[in-house]
């Protein structure tokens, strides 16, 4: 999004996509490339992934009828999420909390 830091752009993405809002972390935990589909062609992008710490959501959103919103924990998400590059990084999240109680 042009004129907003990386990280305000993920919590707008959050808010219309899921209706999500909370705070946002400053910097990325984590990034990936992937194919977009667009409607001519296919664009290899670079994700910047930023935890939320979501505080609450709210009843309407702009995509809440494009979307289906389901929680995971981190072990159910990495085997559910289909994007690779999104997949590593959630496990990569999810080895690191789990290495904290170790």
């Amino acid at each position: 999004m042009k004129g907003r830091k990386d990280n305000a752009a993920a919590a707008i993405e959050a808010e219309q996509e899921a209706g999500l809002f909370g705070q946002v972390g400053m910097r990325p935990i984590g990034a990936f490339e992937y194919l977009k589909r667009l409607p001519s062609h296919h664009e290899l992008i670079w994700v910047d992934v930023y935890r939320l710490d979501v505080e609450g959501r709210h009843a309407k959103w702009p995509e809440r009828n494009q979307r289906t919103i389901q929680w995971f924990d981190l072990d159910q998400a990495v085997l559910l999420v289909e994007e690779p590059g999104l997949r590593d990084v959630i496990d990569e999240v999810r080895q690191l909390s789990t290495a904290r109680y170790i």
